[in-house]
């Protein structure tokens, strides 16, 4: 496969594989008018670099939120305010409730990748992940297609520039080899070890 400049590379799926071992990307390298687009599928079984994984990982609450789940037992929660507090309940006690349970069922979630398509007013993407059940399996999560010029959830601007950073990194990832730590130079000796990105 030849190389490409970023403004060329259009991502369009990223699966972080188990365990962050390795990266599966599909993206396409647009041409010109007399080089028609090409379609790729990678699968690099090499540790991605923090950064892509970072990118991955800040979509989490935006996986959460879109398939609702951060409202799921949050009535059995409000209802159990009684017993937790001797007084009546104020809103910031009850803001502060939601938001541990919020935090709490956030930690139950793993972002895999996420799949992008479309075209101008239509381009949008879908987030896929696991959640983590209180018997130790784990079930799979698709959010919906969210379209980033979309106003249904509020967060779609946020979404797309997320996947923009995704894109990046998936690039460096690709053509760059902006890779996890792979080699550490033991130097010479009395020298410092020092890792290499």
């Amino acid at each position: 496969m030849n190389g490409c400049t970023e403004p060329q590379f259009e991502l369009q799926k990223v699966k972080i594989l188990k365990g962050a071992s390795g990266v599966n990307i599909d993206f396409a390298v647009s041409g010109n008018d007399s080089v028609p687009t090409v379609t790729h599928h990678v699968e690099n079984p090499t540790f991605p670099h923090p950064d892509f994984i970072k990118a991955v990982d800040a979509i989490k609450e935006l996986l959460v939120k879109a398939i609702g789940k951060e409202t799921i037992h949050t009535e059995r929660v409000i209802a159990g305010l009684k017993s937790n507090f001797k007084k009546e309940a104020t809103y910031s006690e009850l803001e502060k409730l939601f938001e541990d349970h919020f935090f709490a069922e956030l930690q139950k979630v793993t972002v895999t990748g996420v799949a992008i398509s479309g075209f101008d007013q239509n381009r949008g993407a879908i987030i896929t992940g696991t959640y983590l059940c209180k018997n130790g399996s784990k079930i799979a999560l698709n959010s919906p297609r969210v379209r980033f010029e979309g106003e249904l959830f509020g967060w779609e601007k946020v979404l797309d520039e997320a996947c923009q950073v995704i894109a990046h990194e998936a690039y460096e990832y690709t053509f760059k080899d902006k890779q996890a730590q792979q080699v550490i130079d033991f130097g010479t000796e009395g020298e410092e070890p020092q890792a290499q990105e």
